[in-house]
């Protein structure tokens, strides 16, 4: 008898490591495949809201409320059959998305009963949404030729380039109302101290005016004789 029961242990000990390996295998590859499913569904759904702002404010009513139902219901599938294991966080962003979601539905439902009464289509006939580039493709020979003046210039944003301008078109202005300012002040200085008929010694000082004749003649001897110093000296 302890010889069959060995004999029975051991042919089922490798049956027993197959359905052990394969319950892993499916741990490893089913179960986590539901919170990213229920990830890509929640993405779908923002995109679908982003899309329907859009449609709004182009008072396209009908296919809000078609792209409406179908990302309510496209959250409602991916609650019902990827929501084990997911993680709290990324349920309470689907919750709140959904209620977002009624409640653009049943305000566009009701902007269309009383204003526009057109008839909503079905979800199948609408086109799907257009795709968006995340990058903008460069050649990198191009991106990276130094000998073009204006190497990253097609990196920078319109938006970025004129603000730029704009910038520098006020510095601009800016630096010529100040220059003027400072030519019409300098010329009001000048007429004001001609006005005051002051000593042709203190308007030398400006070094724009000539010394009158005598007294050029009269520095000429002083520094002849040795400057200030032998001025003094022969006092």
């Amino acid at each position: 008898m302890r010889s069959n029961l060995e004999c029975t242990t051991a042919n089922s000990l490798p049956a027993c490591c197959d359905l052990l390996q394969s319950y892993y295998k499916a741990l490893c590859t089913v179960e986590p495949q539901s919170p990213i499913s229920l990830d890509k569904d929640h993405i779908n759904s923002v995109t679908f809201t982003r899309y329907n702002l859009e449609l709004h404010e182009k008072e396209e009513i009908a296919k809000e409320i078609a792209r409406l139902k179908s990302g309510i219901g496209a959250l409602y599938e991916a609650k019902q059959s990827s929501s084990k294991g997911a993680a709290q966080q990324l349920l309470d962003a689907i919750n709140k998305l959904e209620t977002n979601l009624n409640c653009n539905l049943e305000r566009a439902v009701k902007e269309n009963d009383r204003v526009y009464l057109t008839r909503v289509p079905p979800a199948s006939s609408l086109l799907p949404l257009p795709a968006f580039s995340m990058v903008k493709s460069l050649s990198m020979n191009e991106v990276l030729d130094a000998s073009k003046e204006k190497m990253f210039a097609s990196l920078v944003p319109d938006s970025s380039a004129k603000a730029l301008s704009k910038y520098t078109e006020t510095l601009d202005d800016i630096i010529r109302t100040q220059a003027e300012k400072l030519q019409q002040r300098s010329e009001l200085a000048q007429v004001r101290l001609n006005e005051m008929d002051l000593p042709d010694s203190i308007l030398a000082l400006e070094g724009n005016f000539t010394l009158a004749t005598a007294l050029k003649k009269d520095v000429e001897a002083v520094n002849i004789c040795g400057g200030p110093t032998g001025l003094e000296a022969e006092l």
